[in-house]
């Protein structure tokens, strides 16, 4: 299929769309006890009265809401009877606000996405419950996820199957611990993973988090403690963090295996950063650091890919990193996920990085590192929606490695109904790589009707189309069921290792069921796809069944 066709396929389904906006779907918000008495102004006119914040009750919610005729049955009253919810001062350690302050919508709004973004919470609402004198009084109702995932699961992408079982309590006891463990197998290695953190671990906002991993081929851990800049108005930043892991790598042509060699990483970093917070909607922030990255390789006699494997390099650099960020946030619903509350902002946010690598540090070599990322959103007409991103990094001595640079773009188009027209674009590529061949494309990055990693290279792109239904469907109040029917074509190309077999740009269609579990805090979309490749080269199943999950639709 010529790129031609699928530009004018791409079009005829725009055109054809009904042009009424979507209606989003009721939001379900907790109960809220006690009710509030009387007549009380908005907060918008309590803010521009100049209110102070009184009193701030907080009534944490369990997982059911066993006075709602709906969820009133033995099922629900078991799970409200062994979870264990939220503790209220989980919830006040999440308030951008306390007592004495002045009463800010815009800080009200961004706590409640404060608290949707934890694993602890389902829905929030804040409201005020009474007013005297000057003094409003806020009452914070959270409805809790199920939190505790005894797990057993089973994917398989790119004709390849992989399986996990595990127990996860992201919540234990109530205290926004989280706490678990793994054992997981795909195409590359089997691993045993135990991880432990806390939001608020080392005080409000300040986390810590660490994780072993005792793989088949080697081991990885990762610790950090940091405090980010958690607000926009935050004014500092702090943490350290520190990873190791030893793996074997493989190198992929067309699909195959041909070869693999020994991978030894350790990295870490600290770092401090400060910010005149927000102001007439726009927030810049400085931050100073460190980083340290050694990486190692070894060939391994008889399984090693041709050709040469990556040179030793050690790096120790300090860095200086800017970010601005422009306030444009909104909530809206059925882009990345169903029936449920998404946050998002279409404001620009901008960050660069510059930094020195130096021999007296302990570097293999002296070179500038740099990146920058960009993001920035659109509304495109009264039903469109197009979120954008840009990203270049590298190192750079006497020349340019690592270049890497991507663009990508996702257009959302609301119709009718239940219906969404979704456009994805993304084009990547890498000068002077590390590790040849590093871009890959299958079954296992959204080329859904092809092997994993079938083609690879140092250049590729990728485009997906998708007729997305998001409906009301939602058994046992547990589960929201959607579906899509779908159009990707793509190409790698180039490298020192060039594809062998069906090189050119590939195509497929296809169709697909979505199930989202939205009351547990894992909260992933089921994607169950059927995918059809329309340039099959001989060894492609004609048909290709992909069961994983993936954090949007």
């Amino acid at each position: 299929m010529r790129l031609s066709t699928v530009a004018t396929f791409c079009c005829a389904l725009l055109l054809a769309t009904p042009v009424w906006a979507q209606d989003p779907p009721a939001e379900e918000l907790p109960p809220v006890e006690p009710p509030a008495v009387g007549w009380l102004p908005w907060l918008a006119e309590l803010e521009a009265s100049g209110a102070i914040i009184g009193e701030i009750r907080i009534q944490p919610q369990n997982i059911f809401d066993l006075t709602d005729p709906r969820e009133d049955n033995w099922i629900y009253r078991i799970a409200n009877a062994i979870h264990f919810v939220t503790r209220s001062d989980v919830i006040r350690e999440t308030l951008l606000f306390k007592p004495g302050d002045k009463l800010s919508v815009r800080l009200i709004e961004e706590t409640e996405r404060l608290l949707r973004s934890t694993l602890q919470v389902y829905a929030v609402r804040i409201r005020a419950v009474s007013y005297h004198d000057g003094v409003v009084d806020l009452e914070i109702v959270t409805r809790d996820r199920w939190t505790l995932d005894p797990s057993v699961s089973f994917s398989r992408q790119g004709g390849v199957n992989n399986d996990r079982i595990g127990l996860k309590d992201d919540n234990f006891l109530g205290t926004g611990l989280s706490v678990g463990y793994s054992r997981s197998s795909n195409v590359d290695r089997t691993s045993n993973t135990f991880s432990i953190s806390h939001p608020h671990a080392f005080g409000p906002f300040t986390n810590g988090t660490y994780a072993y991993s005792d793989t088949s081929d080697g081991r990885t851990w990762a610790a950090s403690v940091t405090r980010p800049f958690f607000a926009l108005d935050s004014r500092d930043t702090m943490g350290i963090a520190a990873d190791s892991s030893e793996r074997s790598e493989a190198v992929y042509v067309s699909g195959l295996n041909t070869g693999t060699y020994r991978h030894s990483l350790s990295t870490a970093t600290g770092f401090y950063g400060w910010s005149d917070g927000l102001i007439n909607g726009w927030t810049r922030r400085h931050t100073v650091g460190i980083t340290y990255q050694d990486n190692s390789y070894q060939s391994i006699p008889g399984e090693s890919p041709m050709g040469e494997i990556p040179e030793d390099l050690t790096l120790t650099a300090p860095y200086y990193r800017i970010q601005l960020l422009q306030d444009r946030f909104r909530t809206g619903y059925n882009y990345n996920s169903i029936g449920k509350p998404e946050d998002f902002n279409l404001g620009l946010d901008l960050t660069a990085q510059i930094g020195r690598s130096f021999t007296w540090l302990g570097s293999t070599r002296q070179q500038w590192l740099y990146s920058t990322n960009l993001t920035k959103g659109f509304d495109v007409g009264q039903r469109g929606q197009l979120r954008t991103a840009a990203t270049f990094s590298g190192r750079y001595a006497s020349g340019g490695e690592q270049q890497l640079s991507s663009v990508s773009a996702r257009y959302f188009h609301r119709q009718q109904g239940d219906f969404t027209f979704f456009g994805a674009f993304t084009a990547s590529a890498v000068r002077n790589p590390d590790v040849p061949n590093s871009l890959t494309l299958g079954g296992d990055n959204d080329l859904r009707g092809y092997p994993l990693r079938y083609q690879s290279g140092d250049k590729s792109m990728l485009l997906n189309l998708e007729e997305r239904v998001y409906t009301d469907w939602y058994p046992l109040r547990l589960v929201r069921v959607g579906g899509a029917v779908f159009y990707d074509g793509g190409r790698a190309w180039g490298g020192s290792n060039p594809n062998t077999a069906n090189a050119g740009w590939l195509n497929d269609v296809g169709f697909g069921l979505r199930l989202l579990t939205d009351r547990s805090a894992v909260g992933n979309v089921l994607h169950i796809d059927l995918a059809f490749p329309l340039n099959r080269a001989p060894g492609i199943d004609p048909v290709q069944l992909l069961i994983y999950t993936k954090i949007t639709l």
